[in-house]
């Protein structure tokens, strides 16, 4: 035997139950087990990791864990001391607190870590992984990789946010998908945050190394500090129009970030919220109530080129940090208008078919020659900026 799982409706370990299941490695018992009898779990000899979940700490049956020695012994946080003054847990010398209230496997058996938020509304938050600590300059705990799904929901709880510190230094992660009951959060290919998040908390991804696309959903309202800072592989960002604030250092170091669009809900950043991301050559501001960042927000993003939207340049060209910026392109306003003259007509279509025909010569953002809106420029372009003439006429 080497798996196995204890549902949480079991009450009683009788004995010898497990004994002499010399190669099982790990278990999970789950808060329900109130009775744990003599020799349940005697001379497993193979096992490293023993989880309880138990908080009222009761004393086993003799010789309960009797050759589980070399054993770690992971317990809920703040009971640490109840398990080594109780017999039969204290036979064994490793026991580190839980960081989290339970554990769950998502639908593609990753292991997720939760707390639980409110036992009433039944919510939890996505957390860190067993003895992560967000301050730790040399954390390198690698328990989350490749690609991770957070679900809407797990063990009968809804996930509505992801804690500080959560996938920080996770640095074989590739990708995360985040439901859209997600309000908070507080990770590396790409990041799909759920609906139900409201939040993203401070330190949440910093330093996943290989992380390369992060889309924040609709329902984020708020992003923390030093949130993504540090990932440097980011190549990809997509920031929900329901994001308020995003904190300082949320982005900084990004290096290889290209391109990122501020939602016209934002009225807050952060200080050094994109510092050093060298790689930006389009920032797109949607924001028209021009407010003063944080200092050195966009420090070292002067060689990008700042969309903003038709009538406020000015605006942004007297605000800090945004002034930072040498080149402000206005955009938006009359449709069809990609040469910006603020009128529709047989230019326009010049102007696109000369971009189509060499992209490489313009200045300007591709987006502004997308009249059709999906996301490629090409004769089909060309068809509906005809047809917003004609329909003008």
């Amino acid at each position: 035997l080497s798996s196995v799982t204890i549902p949480n409706s079991v009450k009683s370990i009788e004995p010898y139950a497990f004994a002499y299941c010399r190669n099982l490695t790990s278990l999970t018992i789950p808060k329900s087990v109130t009775t744990i009898r003599p020799r349940a779990f005697s001379w497993c000899t193979g096992l490293t990791s023993i989880t309880s979940e138990i908080t009222n700490v009761f004393q086993t049956g003799s010789n309960a864990f009797y050759g589980c020695d070399n054993a770690t012994l992971f317990v809920p946080e703040g009971t640490k001391s109840q398990y080594q003054n109780t017999e039969d847990w204290n036979v064994i010398t490793n026991i580190i607190e839980l960081t989290y209230d339970f554990c769950a496997k998502n639908d593609d058996g990753v292991t997720i870590y939760y707390n639980i938020l409110s036992e009433a509304d039944k919510t939890c938050e996505v957390t860190s992984s067993v003895n992560k600590r967000y301050y730790g300059p040399t954390n390198t705990d690698d328990t989350y990789t490749g690609v991770v799904n957070i679900p809407p929901s797990a063990n009968g709880y809804r996930v509505r946010g992801i804690s500080l510190a959560a996938f920080m230094c996770c640095k074989n992660l590739t990708s995360v998908y985040i439901p859209i009951s997600v309000y908070s959060i507080g990770s590396n290919e790409s990041v799909t945050i759920p609906n139900s998040v409201t939040s993203i908390g401070i330190y949440t991804f910093q330093n996943c190394s290989s992380l390369t696309s992060i889309t924040i959903p609709n329902s984020v309202t708020s992003i923390g500090n030093f949130a993504f800072n540090d990932c440097k592989e980011l190549k990809s960002l997509t920031i929900g129009n329901s994001v308020t604030s995003i904190g300082k250092n949320a982005f900084s170091y990004c290096e290889n970030l290209t391109s990122v669009t501020i939602p016209k809900s934002v009225t807050s950043i952060g200080e050094y919220a994109f510092r050093y991301c060298i790689g930006l050559t389009s920032v797109k501001s949607e924001i028209t109530n021009v407010f003063e960042t944080g200092s050195n927000a966009f420090k070292d993003c002067a060689n990008a080129t700042l969309y903003v939207p038709r009538g406020t340049k000015s605006l942004y060209q007297n605000m800090a940090d945004w002034n930072r910026f040498t080149h402000i392109v206005e955009k938006g306003g009359i449709p069809g208008d990609v040469n910006n003259d603020n009128v529709t007509n047989i230019t326009d279509v010049v102007t696109l078919v000369n971009y189509i025909l060499s992209p490489e010569s313009s200045s300007v953002d591709e987006t502004t020659y997308d009249v059709d809106g999906n996301g490629t420029v090409n004769i089909t372009d060309v068809v509906a900026l005809v047809n917003i003439i004609l329909t003008n006429n």
